[in-house]
């Protein structure tokens, strides 16, 4: 009898390339994104898809991610010209002007031949004139320019959870003044969230008194109504709401989540979906959209947006928690839907969820990070864990995974020394662990959106050693990452060695600390500002430095 021949057809990045190509022409961004990632993760040594990929999020909005892959591709250093006119026209979008016109200036002065398609002439041609224009700001009347910033700097306050200090701010802002009516709202909602309803009252009332149909007012008041549990006025204030007629996507937005608050989740999915027609790849708007789908018992609609947001957002951990809830839900049956609870409208993972990963991320050992360290669910974890603003937890995740370093880890940490959007503190410390436990010394590190490779000296020091060698370290990376200079590693590494030389008992010297100003300090030229910007960078005083500097001299 005759075999049958098997043939395998290998799924290569064409072949998901066109089938993104195809997803994007009926229209389907999401998808073509989807299969886009797939191309570039098959793409072995072609860049060619990543671009496309980063190209396809910057025309959805999502610039992080796509300025991620950009800055990736900078850092080896492939296809700069297209990566710099990417990171450029992303970062204008951002309204950062500063490194845009960076960005830009590299692409024209050291990528291009000159000659510029359309879409490049186009964009340079606003570039340069928003970065023209930008520099006259003073024409503008300084009332108006200064309480913008203080009210982008109070609700900067609001968000930090500074409620007096927020209002304290807002309240400076003069009658007349285009942003009265928008500080006396954001006044209201401080004293929403500080339980003084009176308060609440007086504001809204004062702004729908300028402005009756003001949604910002009516929404705070509906809001203050439901959680007081006056359902009577809960109902006029939402009618009158419902009663708006409004195209401004702000407002539209403001009316959506006060009707989702206030658990009218049908008119709440009315408003979101006409939401998404007018920005449909909006990753907020989808998300509140998949809660609502499934707070109206619609679960298929539910987790088809959730995949939605995935296919655009693959690192959106709190899309990827409701997936996973609702097919539990789903294959528990009708048992668990007679429980049936709707879901809050937030988007990022519930709070009792939030507790309980952070508590599993403080009782790793090194035990149960080597039993892990394959498991998908772990990775997303700790990727999980610098979505929230809280350095100690990342502190932990770094020391952790530092401590059991493999291949994915490095790469994983890695990774977050090019993002942008992860704070300098942490990049410090994954650079410090890296060096004590000397992986491969060449680092390539975002600095405001700006690749810098460091490429310092490393060494596994002798055990009498370590305490100087650990002072070195640390003077290295707070000076490569604020201040680059192409002779900083062989002056610092000279400066470790010198003082090695006149080594004695570290704990006479002081603390790490210490012994790195001293380090950072020698490295230099000597003098006495010197002196103050190095005890200062490193918070020590000026006459423990000068004692520590004497103890090398003896």
């Amino acid at each position: 009898m005759q075999k049958t021949k098997v043939v395998s057809f290998e799924r290569d990045a064409g072949f998901f390339y066109r089938l993104s190509q195809k997803s994007m022409e009926k229209g389907d961004m999401a998808e073509g994104i989807y299969y886009l990632r797939k191309a570039a993760s098959r793409a072995k040594g072609d860049s060619s898809y990543a671009i496309e990929l980063a190209k396809a999020l910057s025309a959805v909005s999502q610039y992080d991610q796509s300025n991620l892959i950009y800055l990736r591709l900078l850092a080896k250093g492939v296809k700069e010209g297209k990566c710099c006119f990417g990171l450029s026209q992303n970062l204008y979008f951002l309204n950062d002007l500063e490194h845009s016109l960076y960005y830009l200036n590299l692409f024209m002065d050291k990528y291009s031949d000159g000659y510029y398609d359309d879409e490049e002439e186009e964009y340079i041609e606003i570039a340069e004139e928003d970065g023209e224009y930008g520099s006259f700001n003073i024409v503008y009347p300084p009332e108006k320019r200064d309480m913008g910033d203080v009210v982008d700097t109070a609700i900067s306050y609001m968000r930090a959870g500074m409620l007096i200090k927020a209002e304290n701010l807002l309240s400076t802002v003069p009658k007349g003044n285009p942003d009265y009516l928008y500080a006396r709202n954001n006044m209201a909602l401080c004293r929403f969230f500080l339980n003084d309803f009176a308060g609440v009252e007086e504001y809204c009332s004062e702004v729908l008194a300028h402005d009756p149909g003001n949604v910002f007012a009516l929404c705070t008041l509906t809001s203050m109504s439901y959680f007081l549990q006056r359902t009577a006025q809960t109902q006029r204030l939402r009618d009158r709401l419902l009663g708006i007629k409004t195209d401004d996507l702000t407002d539209l937005f403001k009316i959506a989540t006060t009707l989702c608050e206030i658990k009218e989740h049908e008119l709440g999915l009315k408003y979101l979906k006409r939401l998404l027609a007018l920005k449909p790849y909006d990753i907020n708007i989808m998300f509140l959209t998949a809660i609502a789908h499934y707070n109206t018992g619609d679960l298929k609609s539910s987790v088809n947006m959730f995949l939605e947001i995935l296919r655009l957002n693959e690192r959106n951990h709190a899309a990827r928690y409701y997936l996973r809830l609702i097919n539990q839900i789903s294959r528990e049956g009708d048992a668990v839907k007679s429980f049936f609870q709707p879901l809050e409208y937030v988007c990022q993972v519930p709070y009792g969820e939030m507790l309980s990963r952070i508590k599993a991320i403080k009782e790793l050992t090194a035990k149960k990070v080597r039993e892990q360290i394959g498991d998908q669910q772990f990775i997303e974890l700790c990727d999980w864990a610098f979505t929230l603003d809280d350095f100690k937890l990342h502190g932990i995740v770094i020391n952790k995974l530092s401590a059991v370093m493999n291949e994915r880890i490095t790469e994983f940490l890695r990774e977050k020394l090019i993002d942008p959007l992860i704070k300098y503190k942490d990049k410090e410390l994954i650079l410090e662990n890296f060096m004590l436990k000397a992986v491969p010394p060449s680092y390539d590190v975002s600095v405001g959106y700006i690749i810098r490779k460091l490429s310092p000296i490393v060494e596994k020091p002798k055990r009498e050693e370590k305490p100087y060698y650990a002072a070195y370290v640390a003077a290295f990376v707070k000076l490569a990452l604020y201040f680059p200079d192409g002779s900083l590693n062989a002056a610092l590494y000279r400066s470790y060695r010198e003082v090695l030389q006149k080594a004695m008992d570290a704990s006479r010297l002081g603390s790490k600390n210490l012994i790195a100003a001293a380090i950072a300090y020698l490295s230099g030229k000597p003098s006495a500002r010197a002196k103050k910007n190095v005890c200062k960078l490193f918070c020590v005083d000026q006459k423990s430095l000068g004692g520590c500097l004497k103890l090398l001299e003896a």
